[in-house]
């Protein structure tokens, strides 16, 4: 359970899918993502919300082993290897992408000098 109004990507829930365990927590960051194949994802700021997503899922037993294996194996396939991969794509399509060409004037205007200098 993770109620946060802003969590771009808790750890805590990677290591709770990643060990097979419900995630239940407010629709941002990766339970937005994962939502609702993955977690169930609740309105930020509503504890109400929160409260009776996590009685739902506790009076649904099948509901909730389904759930923690989908997000299991999101987290697995979705590893340390995995990020870097994605980085490493990234960043090869920004080194290949065309770019203007700017002169060292263009840059200096963007510098701002102390004063008396």
């Amino acid at each position: 359970v993770l109620s946060s109004l802003h969590e771009a990507a808790g750890v805590v829930l990677l290591e709770a899918a990643a060990c097979g365990v419900p995630v239940v927590g407010s629709a941002v960051g990766f339970v937005a993502d994962w939502a609702p194949d993955g977690a169930v994802g609740v309105p930020p700021g509503s504890p109400e919300s929160l409260a009776s997503a996590i009685d739902a899922l506790l009076a649904a037993p099948a509901h909730r082993q389904a759930l923690a294996s989908r997000s299991a194996v999101w987290a697995t396939q979705h590893d340390a290897d995995w990020t870097a991969s994605r980085f490493e794509a990234l960043y090869a399509e920004v080194i290949a992408a065309p770019r203007p060409r700017a002169s060292v004037r263009d840059w200096t205007s963007l510098i701002r000098w102390p004063a008396g200098i």
